[in-house]
């Protein structure tokens, strides 16, 4: 008990209840959370022992059905992540997926690349001097650069 968010209250059950006065409408109602929620069992006598004695089988159907379709949400969950570790990892299961992390595009710190100094002086070295630099042609928007 408990685990159940709620209980289903069926519109056949309204003739039942348009017999009751509003008070024993309201004494049912509470009875039905009461047991829903805590499991506690109402000691009614009279026309709402009648009731109750239709109303609690199918709070218990109901309860047992949710309860059988949790454990099936359980089974199929543990069964697709029991699939995981047979099939290949995220980063191996497309080649062109980097499998290292060393080199990423990303907002945190930059990490040093001991490649971009030596690629930047001989850019440098090809042009004579960073004045003497020209955009590719296929860079190129007519103009100078901004």
């Amino acid at each position: 008990m408990g685990k159940q968010p709620g209980v289903m209250f069926y519109f056949d059950l309204r003739p039942c209840l348009e017999r009751f006065t509003l008070e024993e409408q309201g004494t049912l109602f509470r009875a039905i959370l009461d047991y829903g929620q805590l499991g506690i069992v109402p000691a009614f006598t009279g026309s709402l022992g009648v009731a109750w004695d239709f109303i609690q089988p199918r709070l218990d159907r109901d309860r047992e059905r949710y309860e059988q379709l949790v454990q099936q949400r359980i089974q199929a969950a543990q069964n697709r992540w029991s699939k995981e570790p047979a099939q290949q990892s995220d980063a191996s299961a497309c080649e062109r997926m980097p499998t290292t992390t060393t080199r990423t595009n990303s907002n945190t710190a930059p990490t040093q690349d001991s490649t971009a100094p030596a690629a930047a002086a001989a850019a440098v070295e090809a042009c004579g001097s960073v004045e003497n630099f020209t955009w590719p042609k296929h860079l190129s928007w007519g103009g100078a650069p901004p």
